[in-house]
């Protein structure tokens, strides 16, 4: 599968790496001339533009930051019609200390993409761990899970697939259409506070069923 990273920070970077095991990935950025130390040591790793990843992807990953990202997709909208796009965003506000999401409670980042992109099928997902979790579920050797949300069936199957067969997550909790996104997103006030806690982000959350 040809697989459109949206971003080139480190989530994308890393995402890129892991995916490109089993599938053609290009990553994008505004500058891609900035990441030719990263092609070098990731030759089968693409950086392209905007434009050019959002074109190429059959499957689109969002991995812009959450305060930028409606407004890229909105140049790139037409690229992205009928195909199935993770968001992995989160609405944090990067100017304030406290780290406060700039959307939440009756609404959320997953849900104003979808709105953005009608005719894109939308799927929040891995936004609730670090980058390196995403791609190697097994940092951690103890039960942990991810979660996933969105409008289409078949679009979030889709997505659990390359969450099950590509990065190797067992255990995904389904929370239904893209509202979903708002009970994932607000995650990240207990994901920081647990950071600043731990010392670091390599853990996760478990779900015990009786």
């Amino acid at each position: 599968m040809k697989i459109g990273i949206i971003g080139a920070g480190d989530v994308a970077k890393t995402l890129a790496v892991g995916l490109s095991k089993n599938h053609e990935v290009k990553i994008s950025s505004r500058n891609p001339d900035n990441n030719k130390e990263f092609m070098n040591l990731h030759p089968k790793v693409e950086v392209t533009t905007f434009n050019g990843v959002s074109k190429y992807g059959e499957l689109i990953i969002n991995a812009l930051p959450g305060n930028v990202c409606l407004n890229v997709l909105e140049t790139i909208k037409p690229n992205l019609e009928n195909k199935v796009m993770i968001d992995l965003a989160n609405p944090l506000d990067f100017s304030k200390d406290s780290f406060e999401l700039f959307v939440a409670n009756n609404d959320s980042l997953g849900e104003q993409i979808q709105r953005l992109l009608p005719n894109t099928y939308v799927v929040k997902a891995l936004n609730t761990v670090t980058a390196k979790l995403m791609v190697d579920p097994s940092s951690i050797k103890n039960p942990h899970d991810i979660f996933i949300c969105g409008n289409l069936d078949n679009a979030k199957q889709t997505v659990k697939n390359i969450l099950i067969n590509d990065l190797g997550w067992k255990t995904i909790h389904d929370l239904g259409d893209i509202q979903g996104s708002r009970s994932m997103e607000q995650l990240m006030h207990l994901w920081l506070k647990l950071w600043g806690n731990i010392g670091h982000t390599l853990f996760n959350f478990h779900i015990e069923v009786k």
